[in-house]
């Protein structure tokens, strides 16, 4: 289980505007390498229609080195799915703070009651809605670190499928991409350790119970499933966009099978 330490928020204090403007650098590189894969493709041109993908990106301070690269992989395959007809979400999940907030602090002046549940404030963020134009620069906040804090994953997939349950389209996508369990330091010294990690697999299962909707995740550095029946892991962020959208290809690929063609 990975936690949030004092490292982490060192870290994401210290990126100073020069490596802001590097770290961008990187997303564009990474972007147009991407973009370049991708091409290479061959997918049905059909594949995509009448797809919502919401891509639920984790937060947490851990996540600080990976998102240069991650941010521009991720921009690249939200343009290209769009491209081949699906419509995408970039949502991100982290906290307000570290350690708790006015939960925890509540929660102390009432006399530190037992298991009095979460003990953060949640931040949850839309970079883009399904029906909204990509702009490069509503993304910066990924790279300039001053986001990145813990990670709350079960109430942050409720939140990303309840965005995809409203929603026209026939087939709906909830891809998670995350590298590490749930922590929030007050929540778990609180609850105990296995708290969050609980109602995180309560949620997985609930969802995966429920065919109105895919959920698929990608583990960072990091084995996903064993609570995901649908998931993959990465070593190396550069070829997510391609690894990723060859998975969803085949995963839609089914629902394409005995489709009927509308009459000429």
């Amino acid at each position: 289980m990975r936690t949030a330490d004092s490292n982490s928020t060192e870290y994401t204090a210290k990126i100073s505007v020069k490596d802001v403007e590097k770290r961008k650098e990187i997303a564009a590189t990474s972007y147009a390498t991407a973009i370049e894969n991708l091409g290479k493709l061959k997918f049905p041109t059909s594949i995509f229609e009448g797809t919502a993908i919401a891509i639920l990106l984790d937060l947490s301070g851990s996540m600080a080195n990976r998102l240069p690269v991650l941010s521009g992989e991720v921009a690249a395959i939200t343009d290209h799915l769009e491209a081949l007809g699906a419509r995408v979400s970039v949502l991100g999940f982290t906290t307000h703070g570290w350690r708790g907030g006015e939960a925890r602090r509540d929660w102390v002046s009432a006399g530190q009651p037992a298991y009095p549940g979460r003990l953060c404030a949640l931040k949850h963020i839309c970079f883009k809605d399904f029906d909204q134009s990509r702009e490069p620069d509503d993304w910066d906040s990924m790279l300039d670190g001053k986001i990145l804090r813990e990670n709350v994953d079960g109430e942050a997939i409720q939140w990303a499928n309840g965005l995809l349950g409203r929603r026209g389209e026939a087939h709906r996508v909830l891809l998670v991409v995350s590298d590490g369990a749930p922590v929030d330091d007050s929540t778990i010294m609180a609850n105990g350790k296995n708290y969050l990690y609980r109602h995180l697999k309560q949620v997985i299962s609930e969802l995966q119970a429920d065919d109105q909707c895919h959920l698929v995740a990608v583990g960072i550095e990091h084995q996903v499933n064993s609570i995901y029946s649908k998931s993959m892991a990465m070593e190396d962020l550069f070829g997510f966009a391609e690894t990723v959208s060859s998975y969803l290809a085949e995963l839609l690929r089914p629902a394409m099978v005995g489709v009927a063609k509308k009459p000429e």
